[in-house]
């Protein structure tokens, strides 16, 4: 688009774990993978408001596009916040809720791209996918009626799960594509999308079905036969092939051997994923409905899973987010999941695409200049500490700093200068000892971290947000600050 121009900027959310890892780009749309939307105050919230707070003056104007008017204040915490917010949601007691929950969306789109088309910057914060997951179904099931009436059959070619791909990506890109920055003839407006994606949106039905049946099998370590594999609704021929691989090596076809490879128990399928295809047998039309999902619950296991992966491959990144039970870490941890676990987000599959679709050699990294000198490639630096055999000792003390930084504290707000002063003294290594690393205990919240708030200056303020500090500046600091912490030890 000839309007548009590369991201070159990120917003800063407060969350070091965002910030560092998966920075959310300017006129970037970022899918929020979280795992209990049903909360009041969802992740989502808390990355609009740290937006808000780490803006700088930027003036930023929010559209929040929400299902229900109750709770405005919590979910809007901030004064700032509710005077920059312009806040959309349906009729409730309309006759087609859901219909107005999509009109609402679309409303709020506009609004946003309103004020991104007048030169400002927009940030548009949308419902749950589930909303137009049930939209689209609706349609497909109104077509597929259409259809059979005219025909009085229902062809595959149409309506076989799959077939529809191509139409839903553009039924999803027509919302996110809307984000854009614009370039300086045009105004130098972006619009930012954040949209809520829950990982845990099955059915409560389909979720019970899995979960019982492959508990079942765990307990008693089923070994199948190449028998069980012969109905054509659910292995393919390829499947089949990788199937009898297994037998040919002498390997037992046990559900962890088979995962192994992709492929489900024999029965998953039909009882779950209703993704069965007619290609080698002859079904009836009401058995086409069956297995095609044309009926029964509109939100189903495999039709939930292929809208959420045609919508997370349109968008330019996503974040997965976690909630560990317990926000405290032991000192002599060793599992490397357990600490990656207390992330914010999930460092294996949070990620950001800003800049690609454009020439690779303009591609560049959005984060402010004083965070990439203070943390440099630490993606790189996560996966060294991190790869550790636990039988040969607890994770390097560096490792488990990083977590504790990186641990989310719900409400807590970290600065840009605070993200720049910890993040650098921890690559740099000066939490590798016992003394120092406790000092970092409670991540945000910790010892270190509030001396790193009461001792810094304006001037080394103003410095790190300019992207002008300089290394020995910033070493110099952190030296200090953190050699008055141990000293009171």
């Amino acid at each position: 688009d000839l309007d548009r121009t590369m991201n070159d900027k990120c917003w800063l959310t407060a969350n070091p774990a965002v910030d560092m890892l998966a920075p959310i780009g300017q006129g970037q749309s970022m899918l929020i993978v979280d795992g209990e939307l049903g909360r009041k105050r969802g992740f989502i919230y808390d990355i609009a408001q740290g937006i808000h707070i780490n803006r700088k003056g930027e003036h930023l104007q929010s559209v929040f596009v929400v299902e229900d008017k109750t709770n405005l204040e919590e979910v809007l915490k901030g004064d700032e916040m509710l005077r920059s917010s312009v806040v959309v949601y349906p009729d409730r007691n309309s006759t087609d809720l859901e219909a107005n929950k999509l009109l609402a969306t679309f409303i709020g789109c506009s609004l946003a791209e309103m004020y991104r088309d007048s030169g400002r910057n927009s940030l548009l914060v949308l419902p749950e996918f589930v909303l137009f997951h049930n939209v689209w179904r609706r349609g497909q099931r109104l077509a597929a009626a259409y259809v059979e009436k005219q025909r009085n059959t229902i062809p595959e070619a149409l309506f076989s799960p799959g077939a529809d791909r191509g139409d839903v990506r553009k039924f999803y890109s027509s919302l996110v594509q809307r984000a854009a920055k614009l370039n300086e003839k045009n105004g130098n407006g972006s619009m930012t999308m954040l949209q809520a994606l829950g990982d845990k949106s099955f059915s409560i039905e389909d979720t019970e079905k899995v979960e019982n049946k492959v508990e079942i099998d765990n307990k008693e370590q089923k070994e199948y036969s190449l028998t069980d594999f012969e109905n054509p609704l659910e292995f393919g021929l390829a499947d089949l092939a990788r199937i009898q691989a297994l037998v040919d090596r002498g390997i037992s076809l046990t559900l962890e051997n088979l995962e192994k490879i992709g492929i489900q128990q024999p029965g998953y399928r039909i009882a779950n994923d209703h993704t069965a295809t007619a290609n080698s047998v002859v079904l009836n039309t009401d058995e086409k409905k069956k297995y095609w999902g044309l009926v029964g619950p509109l939100q189903t296991v495999s039709s939930l899973r292929q809208h959420s992966e045609e919508l997370k491959s349109l968008s330019d990144g996503h974040l997965c987010v976690q909630r560990p039970v317990s926000k405290r870490l032991s000192i002599d941890i060793r599992d490397t999941q357990e600490a990656l676990s207390h992330f914010a987000i999930d460092p294996r599959n949070s990620l950001t695409r800003i800049g690609i679709g454009t020439n690779i050699n303009d591609i560049r990294d959005t984060r402010p200049v004083a965070l990439r000198k203070a943390i440099g490639g630490l993606r790189l630096h996560l996966i060294e500490l991190l790869d550790i055999d636990p039988s040969k000792g607890k994770l390097p003390n560096r490792a488990i700093a990083w977590t504790h930084f990186f641990t989310e504290e719900e409400g807590n707000m970290a600065s840009l200068e605070l993200e720049v002063c910890v993040g650098f003294s921890i690559s740099r290594g000066y939490f590798d000892g016992e003394r120092e690393l406790c000092l970092l205990e409670d991540g945000t919240k910790s010892v270190f971290a509030s001396a790193i708030v009461s001792e810094i200056s304006v001037d080394m303020v103003e410095n790190i947000q300019s992207g002008k500090v300089k290394e020995a500046e910033l070493d110099s600091f952190v030296k200090f600050v953190l050699e008055k912490c141990v000293s009171k030890i």
